[in-house]
Parts: C-alpha cells; sequence; structure tokens
C-alpha cells in the first residue's frame, strides 16, 4: 500500500465522524498495541519453556550419573558383603576345628 492510500483512508475515517473517527483511531491503536503485548508474553514464554527444558535435560544427566555410582556402590557393597560372609564362615570352621 502506498503513503497516499493510507493518508487517504485515514482522512476517510477522521472525517465520518467527529467522535467516531478518533474512536477507531484510538481503538486501532490499542489493538495493536494488545498484539504487541501478546506476542511479548508469548515470546517471554517459549524463553522460559526452553529454559526449563535445558534444566530438565541437565537433571536427566546429573541423576543418570547418580544412578551409575549408585549402581557401582551397590555391586561394591554386594561383593564386600560376600567377601565378610566367606571369612566368617572360614574363621567360624577354624574355631570349630580347634574346639
Amino acid at each position: 500500500m502506498s503513503d497516499e492510500v493510507l493518508t487517504e483512508a485515514g482522512r476517510k475515517i477522521m472525517d465520518a465522524s467527529p467522535v467516531y473517527g478518533p474512536m477507531l483511531v484510538i481503538l486501532g491503536l490499542v489493538i495493536v498495541a494488545l498484539v504487541l503485548w501478546i506476542k511479548s508474553i508469548l515470546k517471554d514464554k517459549d524463553a522460559r519453556a526452553d529454559a526449563h527444558l535445558e534444566d530438565v535435560r541437565k537433571y536427566a544427566s546429573e541423576n543418570e550419573t547418580t544412578r551409575s555410582a549408585i549402581a557401582a556402590n551397590t555391586e561394591q557393597i554386594r561383593a564386600n558383603t560376600q567377601t565378610m560372609t566367606t571369612m566368617i564362615e572360614v574363621i567360624r570352621e577354624r574355631e570349630r576345628a580347634r574346639g
């Protein structure tokens, strides 16, 4: 659209009525402001959602590392328990053999 067309449309709106013309212009400005405000809200919401997803990925990675460490520690505890059980059995057998 050329500037002349826009200017002519603006004149027609303003000349339509001394009350309705300016009200329509103000209404148009309010609508534009609302659209820009809603766009900024949605952009902010998307940014927060992206940050949240990044945090979720980070925590999932940390949790996987923790689970691996716990599994390794659990396996080590099982091995130590088995070793201690074997040692206790050997000591009991020696005590029985002495006694």
